[in-house]
Formats: C-alpha cells, structure tokens, sequence
C-alpha cells in the first residue's frame, strides 16, 4: 500500500494534472476569438496588460476592492500554495523547511477563514455550494496534515530524501508516519480533481 501510494500514485497524480490542463488549454485554444468589448479601464499595450495582470496576480486589487472581507482570505490562501511549492523546491535542495511550514500554516489559515467568511456572511452563504465548501475542506486537511508533517512529525531527512527520489524518477520510500501518508493522499486527491 505504502509503494502504491507513495511511488506510484505521485506520477500517476501529476501526469492526470498535466494532460487534463493541456487538454482544457487545447480546447480554450480551439474557441474563437471573443469581441473586444472593454468595460472598465484597460491598458492597450502587451507591457501596460501583462503589468496589469501581474498586480492582480499578486495582490488580487479586484477582490480588495469588491470584497475586503474576502480578500484576506484568498490572498493568504493563494500566496501560501506559492510559499509551498517555493518550500517544497527548496526542500528538495537541502533547506526550506521553515519556508514550508509558513505556507502550510497560511493554507489552513487562508482555507479556515474563507469557509467561516462563506457561512457567517448571509450573502456569501447563499452563494456558497457543497462543492466549495469540499475543495475548502480538502484544503484545510492539507494544510493541517503538512503542518503536523513539517513540525515534528516526519523527519526531514526523510522528507528530503523522499522528494529527491521523486524528482529524480528513483522513487525512495515514504516516510511510514500516519501524518505523512494522510498528506500524500490529501495532495494526490488535490491533483486528481483539479486535474
């Protein structure tokens, strides 16, 4: 069980997640070209639009401005997977352990605040579905199994030697501790679905 869940389904997961998102590029690709109808003030040049989108990316200034509420929360959210995959390519190198623990606490952190924001708000509870509520649910499970993985439950040694041998197409053994495996499954499940 251990060999199917940690060497196997790793490269099962990620190969699902990356035909699926080619696919639904190549499907996005195919769509015609939608009417250029601007409604808000846009920038015109490439330059002035991809400064644009990065200020979006980084700082969600629509959400602010729409949602300060909300904002909070999926901004922490978003930024802690970045942490995390930063931590995690960190880790494979030899350090990172504190960054991974950062972001694993600001995912459950992020993830917490946005389902009690969803059902305490009256007009975001009538919006919220069962499926949101799952995928925040998932993601508080992560972040929750990852912190108690990066605090003390899993050793380092073994983390980094695990996510080398990923990396390297030489798969190691994962580390045998309950915290541990429950954050695998947690990730491949992430991976799956969002595939």
């Amino acid at each position: 069980m251990s060999w199917f869940l940690g060497e196997l389904m790793p490269y099962v997961a990620i190969a699902v997640l990356v035909l699926g998102v080619a696919y639904r590029a190549l499907r996005w690709a195919k769509m015609p070209p939608h009417f250029r109808w601007t409604l808000y003030p846009y920038p015109r040049t490439p330059t002035g639009q991809i400064g644009f989108i990065a200020g979006e990316l980084l700082t969600f200034r629509s959400l602010r401005k729409a949602n300060r509420g909300m904002w909070l929360g999926a901004w922490t959210f978003h930024i802690s997977m970045v942490v995390i995959v930063l931590g995690l390519v960190l880790l494979t190198a030899g350090a990172g352990a504190v960054v991974v623990s950062i972001g694993f606490a600001g995912l459950m952190f992020g993830s917490i605040y946005l389902l009690v924001f969803r059902l305490a708000v009256r007009r975001m509870r009538l919006l919220t579905t069962g499926v949101e509520v799952l995928h925040l649910a998932l993601f508080i499970g992560i972040g929750l199994t990852g912190l108690g993985a990066a605090l003390g439950g899993v050793s380092l040694v073994d983390a980094q030697a695990y996510l080398r041998g990923l990396v390297t197409f030489s798969p190691a053994a994962a580390p045998a501790q309950p915290v541990f495996m429950a954050l695998l499954v947690l990730v491949e499940i992430f991976l799956l679905y969002f595939a």
